[in-house]
This record gives structure tokens, C-alpha cells and sequence, in this order.
């Protein structure tokens, strides 16, 4: 398990501290970013970064129902990248967990 925490369905409203303290009683918070548009105007989505993957799972077994801002909020493991030998490049969907080569062969 990585140390990376997706989060969906935020408040517009939802500040990265916020967003930090939603998640402090899991375990240390290394990183909690809301994503925003160039204007500024919050997209709905965060990451949140724990500092081991023990306090990742913990937020997995915990079962809740979290809330973060009033709005509730779906969490999802981010995928590990994958590096195919053969040196294509490969997308990994987050929700379907499907590999999708993007690209060509890459050169060394």
C-alpha cells in the first residue's frame, strides 16, 4: 500500500487545511492539496499524502463514512505506476484499474 490518499467529491469551499484535519487522526499528514483550476476555484479533488502506508490503511479499515467541509467525500488508493520492461509506456486507471499503453516505445 503507497502513502497516497485521491479524494473526491470536496466542497468548493474545502482548504487544504481542512482537508489536512480530516485525515490528522489516522496518523501524521504529510501533504493535503485540494486541486485548483488557474483561477483558483477548487476542482473537487485533493490528495493527501500520510507518512507511512500503515496510516494509509488505517484509513482504508476504518470503514467511515468521511465528511470533509460538510460534503461527503469518496478516497481511493492511488495506482502504482507501472514500468513495463519492454519500455512502453502504460496509463493505469484509477477506478477501473485498467492498463492502457499511451505511447510508443521509449528510447534510452
Amino acid at each position: 500500500m503507497g502513502t497516497h490518499i485521491h479524494v473526491s467529491g470536496l466542497s468548493y469551499f474545502c482548504t487544504d487545511d481542512t482537508l489536512r484535519q480530516a485525515f490528522i487522526s489516522f496518523g501524521t499528514v504529510a501533504l493535503a492539496h485540494v486541486l485548483r483550476d488557474e483561477c483558483g476555484h477548487s476542482l473537487g479533488l485533493g490528495i493527501v499524502r500520510m507518512t507511512c502506508s500503515e496510516d494509509v490503511e488505517r484509513v482504508f479499515n476504518a470503514h467511515q463514512l468521511f465528511i470533509v467541509s460538510g460534503s461527503r467525500v469518496d478516497l481511493w488508493e492511488a495506482a502504482e505506476p507501472e514500468y513495463p520492461r519492454d519500455g512502453r509506456i502504460v496509463a493505469v486507471a484509477l477506478r477501473g484499474r485498467q492498463a492502457v499503453q499511451i505511447g510508443q516505445e521509449t528510447r534510452a
